[in-house]
């Protein structure tokens, strides 16, 4: 024989991520959270954009400073040659 076991309910939790109070939410507790996503998901947006701009001027930057260490070692030799020849037309006695 067997005898029967009394079976005791487990009361559900206070509140879970979907409920409130035990009940499902309603239409105006999802429009909150969905509005809460959607100005996360722009605040992302606006952040991305701001990372764009920087690092597209971070970009120009470098560029400038390649074009003048590329152009510095020109100029300097440019110089170097006119002061080279300053020095023999002045020793040889040019006319200025």
């Amino acid at each position: 024989m067997t005898a029967d076991i009394p079976v005791q309910a487990v009361p559900p939790p206070d509140r879970t991520p979907f409920t409130r109070g035990g009940n499902l939410s309603d239409d105006a507790d999802t429009r909150d959270r969905l509005t809460r996503i959607e100005g996360k998901i722009d605040l992302i947006g606006m952040q991305h954009t701001a990372s764009e701009t920087v690092s597209r001027d971070h970009e120009e930057r470098i560029r400038a400073i390649e074009r003048w260490k590329y152009a510095l070692p020109v100029s300097a030799l440019g110089a170097l040659v006119a002061a080279a020849t300053a020095l023999i037309a002045a020793f040889r006695g040019g006319a200025a």
